[in-house]
């Protein structure tokens, strides 16, 4: 609720038991505008209150953040592989933000990762 009021968003309790394996299958699997899709999978799911593992809704999505959309992976190979590569990384826990071939874990370094970006030294 503290977020939502920070946000200035409406805040709906998202339906419980959805398994959200596709709609994270469909961002590993983004070549283009994954921020869109993640801004429009957040706006569906914490503000809408809608059911993620409905295909047809993941499929009007995509569209609309620009995507182009991937029949779900019934064993998520692409959201595997992503998994995979966090972990090779050292990726632990979420959010974790990779800078400049370093890893931050957690908002608390926003700061810090803005100066990295800002900064050319």
């Amino acid at each position: 609720l503290r977020y939502a009021e920070l946000l200035g968003i409406e805040y709906c309790p998202p339906i419980t038991g959805q398994k959200l394996q596709s709609a994270m299958s469909l961002i590993a699997c983004a070549d283009t505008n994954k921020t869109a899709l993640v801004r429009a999978l957040f706006k569906a799911y914490w503000v809408q209150a809608e059911n993620l593992d409905d295909v047809l809704l993941l499929r009007t999505l995509c569209e609309e953040a620009g995507v182009t959309f991937v029949e779900p992976d019934i064993e998520n190979t692409a959201l595997h592989e992503s998994q995979s590569e966090a972990e090779r990384i050292g990726v632990f826990d979420a959010p974790t933000f990779l800078v400049k071939d370093q890893l931050f874990l957690g908002r608390a370094h926003l700061p810090w990762i803005e100066q990295l970006l800002t900064n050319s030294d």
